[in-house]
C-alpha cells in the first residue's frame, strides 16, 4: 500500500521476510516506517543513543527523546534554525492539540517564538503566546535586553505590565488588578504580605531599604497598607 520508491531493512530469520523498517520516498518527502505499533526509530552515534522516536500513544512515553547522557562534559541540545530577518519570527515551537469533540480539529494551543529586533542585529526576543477561545495571542515577551513585558511587546523596564485601567469606584476583583501579590494561606491578624526594595549587596530580608506591606487587621479580608 506504499507509494514511491522504497528500501526495506530486515533481519531475515529464514521463515519471515517481513521488513523491520522501510524508507519511502514520496512526493512530499521521506517517510521512515517501522514494523509493529510500538517499534521505535533510534538515532545513534558511536553506538550511543542520541534520539528516539516512539509511539507515545501506546507506550505512554515521550514521542521524541533527545539523549546526550554522559557522566560529564556534555549538554543536550535541540537547535531550530530559521532565516535572519528583522522583526520576523526566525524560530518557533508550536504546541498543537486535536479537539476530538470537533471532528479532530487541529489547533495551536500555545507558541514559543524568537525574533530579531527591528535593527536586524544578531539578537533574539522571545515571545510566549497562548490560545484563548481559538484566538492565539502573545501573552508575555522577554526582550533581547532582558526586560520582561506582560501585555506589551516593548517592555521599558525589568518587569513591565500593561493592562486597561479599571473604574476605581467599582468593586475590585482579581481580574481588575495589574499585579496581584497573594498569601498562600488565610492570614490572621498581624500577618503581612510585603514587597521589599533593597540594594544587591543587602542579603538580609529583614533589613531592606524600603517595603510596602499589607498588614492584616481583625479579618483576613481587611487590613492596612
Amino acid at each position: 500500500g506504499e507509494s514511491g520508491a522504497y528500501i526495506d531493512m530486515s533481519n531475515h530469520d529464514g521463515t519471515n521476510d517481513d521488513y523491520d523498517a522501510r524508507l519511502i520516498t514520496t512526493g512530499s518527502g521521506l517517510d521512515i516506517i517501522t514494523a509493529g505499533g510500538s517499534a521505535p526509530i533510534q538515532l545513534k552515534t558511536n553506538g550511543t543513543l542520541r534520539m528516539k522516536m516512539e509511539d507515545a500513544v501506546s507506550t505512554f512515553k515521550h514521542s521524541v527523546t533527545i539523549d546526550q547522557s554522559a557522566s560529564s562534559g556534555t549538554t543536550g541540545v535541540l537547535a531550530i534554525k530559521g532565516s535572519r530577518t528583522a522583526s520576523v519570527e526566525y524560530a518557533k515551537i508550536d504546541f498543537h492539540n486535536k479537539d476530538g469533540d470537533s471532528g479532530n480539529y487541529d489547533y495551536v494551543g500555545g507558541r514559543i517564538s524568537v525574533s530579531n529586533s527591528p535593527d536586524g542585529a544578531n539578537d533574539g526576543s522571545m515571545a510566549f503566546s497562548v490560545n484563548n477561545n481559538n484566538s492565539l495571542a502573545e501573552a508575555m515577551r522577554i526582550k533581547d535586553d532582558g526586560n520582561v513585558g506582560i501585555g506589551t511587546t516593548s517592555p521599558l523596564s525589568t518587569l513591565h505590565i500593561e493592562k486597561t485601567a479599571y473604574d476605581y469606584d467599582t468593586t475590585v476583583t482579581d481580574g481588575d488588578l495589574h499585579l496581584l501579590v497573594k498569601a498562600t494561606e488565610n492570614s490572621t491578624a498581624g500577618d503581612a504580605v510585603s514587597i521589599g526594595f533593597a540594594q544587591s549587596s543587602n542579603t538580609d530580608p529583614g533589613a531592606v531599604g524600603a517595603k510596602i506591606s499589607h498588614v492584616v487587621s481583625g479579618s483576613f479580608s481587611a487590613g492596612d497598607l
